[in-house]
């Protein structure tokens, strides 16, 4: 009855723990999105804007950005974070 080892569970081994955490860590990428990607920002019209083309980079995000906002002569607002996605959203408005 003492001896009975069957209930015992087995450490995770540090390359198992290692793993999960990769796979836990790809997870989140594959939610926020990586460059290259569209770039897309949450408006105040409720509207989810985004670029038709891929953006490289943080820096060509935030041109592309300013310029949508230029365009629609700052009478719209970004709400929230900007983000990139390797999709374009559904129902997004293109720019």
């Amino acid at each position: 009855m003492f001896g009975n080892k069957k209930g015992k569970q087995k450490k995770a081994s540090p390359q198992n723990r290692k793993n999960s955490m990769n796979r836990k860590a790809n997870i989140k990428q594959q939610k926020r999105g990586v460059y290259p990607g569209h770039q897309c920002f949450n408006a105040d019209d409720d509207r989810t804007y985004y670029s038709r083309k891929k953006v490289n980079g943080h820096s060509e995000g935030n041109k592309w950005i300013k310029n949508v906002l230029k365009k629609y002569n700052y009478t719209i607002k970004v709400v929230g974070k900007p983000f990139v996605q390797n999709r374009p959203p559904v129902g997004g408005v293109p720019e």
